[in-house]
């Protein structure tokens, strides 16, 4: 399901017997924090940044420098 960040929402149990899954997308200016927990040191797998082009990559948040102060590697 998709819905808006910016609504009061909650988790729920799953009563079905069924997986859920949801998508999260998260899109921002340059100078908002796009790593939170659980994700601060999530890395994009290899193949995955190979095939990037270079806006993908900003869009991914490959910038050549992180919001925290490291270095982001732009492969």
């Amino acid at each position: 399901y998709l819905h808006n960040g910016q609504c009061w929402h909650r988790g729920s149990p799953n009563r079905s017997d069924r997986t859920r899954y949801m998508f999260q997308l998260s899109y921002a200016k340059r100078w908002v924090s796009q790593r939170f927990h659980p994700f601060v040191n999530y890395e994009l797998p290899a193949r995955v940044v190979a095939r990037a082009d270079e806006r993908r990559r900003r869009v991914l948040g490959m910038h050549p420098m992180g919001d925290y102060g490291k270095a982001v590697s732009v492969v």
